[in-house]
């Protein structure tokens, strides 16, 4: 079969071909994006202006090192590529094409800009907002991605250009995420100094262990979902190298080595079960060349496997059980039920037994009363030192109460397993509140008034993100048609659920995201936008199953094609479980960009049998 492919119809321009000059030329942007994109790092100190918000710090001061840059260089880019599309609208009249795949999209891009528009945080839509930077123009930029890709390339040439781009990208990431996994990260260095502020004159602490790897994506859950779209493409073209000069395999084999080892520096549950699942489909479509090869495939799976319970078991099964433990919950509940504020006291229930609390003041002395729900007093024993006292009661074992000055206002803590819970009357209504992490005063309803999707018992499903699906999904019904705006999740979240961010692990984090792209989506673009999207993606998968189930497996193009899908569903099933990033996502939108060209090419192309 030949290998060719010709000049598909859906392309714009003249009868000539384009040189290679001219193709890097309008590939460019694309090109930057895959290749340096994720690479971007710089400090940045700014204003998130969410001082005002109870469940925010009173800090007018924050950093950032990883995000912002890459938001709006990002943004930049989509700047030019809509300018050169425009331009070559004007230019040839043919240029600007269409087919049935982008009318979801379109719909997709209408609801983000609805969603924009009647916002209540247009200002945090337009500009991004703190530990997310992903504002509209971003969201609008994936899709000009995927269509600027469309409506220029034009030959299995310039898709190999996309293909080493992201590998070189790839390489440069997995070398930094496996240096950092065995303990030497860049950022620590002189050169990595420099590149974040200019100067190598700083000490740096970063929140993650020593040997946990992140590269330059911000977090090691987006390093998970990274790798888990590279390692399947390559891999996929490892297979069929044979079509590719030698410096492409070396290369193709040092980006999956890397990226593993990044992998695994990471420790993204989601990654491993992610890349299983695009295998799955990887040997479906590859069956036939698995069977003819097999003497060269049988001892590949063979040392694969054991290379990872070889690793697996050196690190006391961790890994496994890892996986494992996205799968499971508890499938109990947590002993602290709820806390309330009301005018007299504080009311709490732990294992079951809801008891009132308060504090009294008489000349320089503080007395605490205790009493349950029936009105029977529960007596405080104080202890040896007289710091602190205990419940008399066996329902209330480890709870401990002590008073404490909280900034200039007398308060009391009710110690629950090493939490302090605080709470004070010293304020012009005489009544209580309770006083977060930020030193804010909040009234506490009934844990009851938060609406959850799931039982409490699922709330630690998938390393405590039920807590958060549980929590989020009941959003989704008041952004059916229109969402709350880009990078606005914050503000829908109930962050004043003290009791089920205490009880999940959450009581000292700021909740900005879902760690789910999908209710993210809902919530922040609307249900609608999100069923459009998910329309895409089907229309693409169902066109790649039809294309390549029976391809011809001798087409370098299809070979592309075949990889870069096999990433696009490694990166949706990570997107259960993680959220969209500038970080990660615009590459993700270039691959599957690509592969919508591939299946356009490989359709249109007579010289191209796909039937064997």
């Amino acid at each position: 079969m030949s290998d060719s492919i010709v000049r598909p119809t859906h392309s714009s321009g003249n009868s000539q071909s384009r040189t290679k000059m001219e193709s890097m030329f309008l590939l460019f942007p694309v090109l930057f994006i895959v290749a340096i994109l994720p690479l971007i790092v710089r400090y940045h100190e700014y204003n998130p202006n969410l001082s005002s918000y109870s469940w925010f710090s009173q800090s007018d001061e924050a950093y950032d090192y990883f995000l912002y840059s890459k938001q709006w260089t990002f943004t930049a880019i989509s700047g030019i590529l809509l300018t050169i599309t425009i331009l070559r609208a004007f230019i040839s009249k043919r240029a600007l094409k269409f087919k049935p795949i982008f009318i979801p999209l379109l719909v997709y891009a209408a609801c983000t800009i609805l969603s924009t528009v009647f916002s209540e945080y247009k200002s945090f839509a337009v500009s991004g907002i703190y530990e997310q930077f992903e504002n509209v123009f971003c969201l609008l930029g994936y899709v000009l991605v995927v269509y600027y890709i469309y409506i220029t390339i034009e030959t299995k040439e310039e898709v190999k250009m996309i293909i080493n781009a992201l590998a070189i990208g790839a390489l440069l990431i997995g070398l930094i995420g496996a240096f950092q996994s065995f303990g030497y990260n860049i950022f620590n260095t002189a050169f990595g100094k420099n590149i974040l502020f200019g100067t190598s004159d700083v000490e740096i602490t970063f929140t993650f262990d020593n040997k946990q790897a992140f590269a330059t994506l911000y977090n090691p859950n987006y390093l998970g979902v990274y790798t888990c779209m590279i390692i399947p493409i390559f891999t996929a073209l490892l297979f069929f190298s044979y079509k590719h000069k030698w410096s492409e395999r070396i290369l193709y084999a040092c980006v999956v080595i890397t990226n593993i080892l990044s992998l695994f520096g990471s420790r993204s549950k989601t990654g491993f079960i992610s890349i299983i699942v695009a295998f799955l489909f990887l040997i479906i479509f590859i069956r036939k060349f698995l069977i003819k090869k097999w003497f060269i495939t049988v001892p590949v799976v063979a040392v694969l496997c054991a290379a990872f319970l070889f690793v697996n078991h050196a690190n006391n099964n961790a890994y496994i059980n890892s996986i494992l433990s996205v799968f499971k919950s508890s499938g109990t509940e947590a002993p602290l039920t709820d806390v309330t504020t009301m005018d007299g006291a504080a009311c709490i229930t732990y294992n079951g037994k809801t008891f009132y609390i308060n504090m009294t003041t008489e000349s320089d002395s503080i007395f605490f009363n205790c009493w349950e729900e029936s009105g029977d007093a529960i007596e405080l024993l104080v202890n040896e030192d007289s710091t602190y006292y205990t419940f008399d009661d066996e329902a209330l074992n480890g709870l401990y109460v002590y008073p404490v000055m909280y900034g200039d206002l007398l308060s009391f803590s009710v110690n629950i397993n090493g939490y302090d819970w605080c709470f004070t009357n010293q304020t012009d209504d005489n009544t209580y509140y309770y006083i977060n992490v930020y030193g804010k005063l909040c009234k506490l309803g009934s844990a009851s008034e938060f609406k959850k999707a799931f039982p409490k018992k699922y709330d630690s499903l998938a390393t405590g993100r039920g807590y958060l699906w549980s929590s989020s999904i009941p959003l989704l019904k008041d952004n059916i048609l229109i969402g709350s705006g880009p990078d606005s999740f914050v503000f829908d979240f109930a962050h004043d659920d003290y009791v089920g961010l205490y009880n999940n692990g959450f009581g000292l984090q700021l909740l900005t995201k879902p760690h789910s792209l999908y209710i993210q989506m809902g919530v922040q673009t609307g249900v609608v936008s999100l069923l459009a999207f998910l329309a895409f993606y089907l229309m693409y998968a169902v066109s790649c199953v039809r294309l390549y189930f029976k391809a011809d497996l001798n087409n370098s193009l299809v070979h592309a094609g075949i990889a870069l899908f096999m990433g696009t569903i490694s990166y949706m099933v990570s997107a259960i479980t993680n959220d969209s990033s500038i970080t990660i996502a615009p590459v993700f939108w270039v691959i599957i960009g690509t592969g919508v060209v591939i299946n356009t090419l490989l359709k249109n192309s007579a010289k191209t049998d796909l039937r064997k």
